[in-house]
């Protein structure tokens, strides 16, 4: 929450044995209510340096209600250690991407010279010019067809609009970091397309064969009792259109 149009007075500071803590309080009408209200581990954009909203009151004040959220800095793994519960700590973000779409994808190439001087027939049955796209198989009374062997989507019943050949199409990368007692070493072989998710991860998306992963990041975190987690941090490209990614083109099917 960064609003501070609401905020009584300054954010409060208190100094104590574990370090500094935070406070705001807000004086909302009832029907704003639920937009002060802020998830527990929600970042304190209203606090100094990287802190998390740690708890928060809510006491009725006539027709208003006075908010106090209070936060701390972040530690790593913060969330999960405080609750003991790694399904209880999920981060989730979205941001927007491309998939550039090679014309190999599709088997094409650009009419030579030659090919122009032989009148082959480009991609729209038309006489090609150089620089045109030619299926492999072109010739000067047929187009020709498309060969989608190297294209990294299932292409069974689905045919890749021409239209879109060599050009950036936008699309989304799904992030999601959780924490987990298992081993680090289990997490290491996680690669491919998506199959299922588990239900605190999933994203709005979830059909299976639209996500395909780019990165995964694992790093290991001990609490003051010696307890270890392991952070698992993970980005998924979204195929764009009605598209689906080739399991058998892109690592398999991963296991969540």
């Amino acid at each position: 929450m960064s609003n501070t149009t609401r905020m009584i007075g300054k954010v409060s500071t208190s100094v104590g044995k574990n370090g500094s803590t935070y406070s705001a309080t807000y004086l909302v009408a009832e029907h704003e209510l639920h937009i002060y209200e802020p998830e527990i581990y929600d970042k304190a954009l209203w606090a100094p340096g990287d802190c998390v909203v740690t708890s928060y009151t809510k006491e009725a004040a006539g027709p208003r209600w006075l908010v106090t959220i209070n936060a701390a800095p972040r530690e790593e793994g913060y969330g999960a250690f405080s609750t003991g519960n790694p399904n209880d700590f999920v981060e989730k973000s979205y941001d927007v991407s491309e998939v550039f779409f090679y014309a190999s994808w599709w088997g094409v190439r650009k009419a030579s010279t030659n090919d122009a001087n032989s009148k082959l027939l480009n991609i729209n049955g038309e006489p090609c010019g150089v620089g045109d796209f030619l299926f492999r198989n072109a010739s000067k009374t047929n187009k020709g067809s498309a060969d989608y062997s190297k294209s990294p989507f299932v292409t069974s019943g689905t045919e890749l609009s021409t239209s879109i050949i060599d050009l950036p199409i936008r699309t989304m990368i799904y992030s999601c970091a959780f924490y987990s007692r298992n081993n680090i070493n289990s997490f290491v072989g996680f690669t491919g397309v998506n199959g299922g998710f588990s239900s605190k991860c999933r994203p709005a998306e979830i059909t299976p064969g639209k996500w395909k992963v780019i990165d995964q990041t694992l790093r290991n975190s001990k609490e003051k009792n010696g307890k270890v987690w392991v952070k698992v941090s993970r980005k998924m490209l979204l195929a764009p259109f009605n598209l689906k990614w080739d399991p058998d083109k892109n690592g398999g099917n991963w296991k969540w």
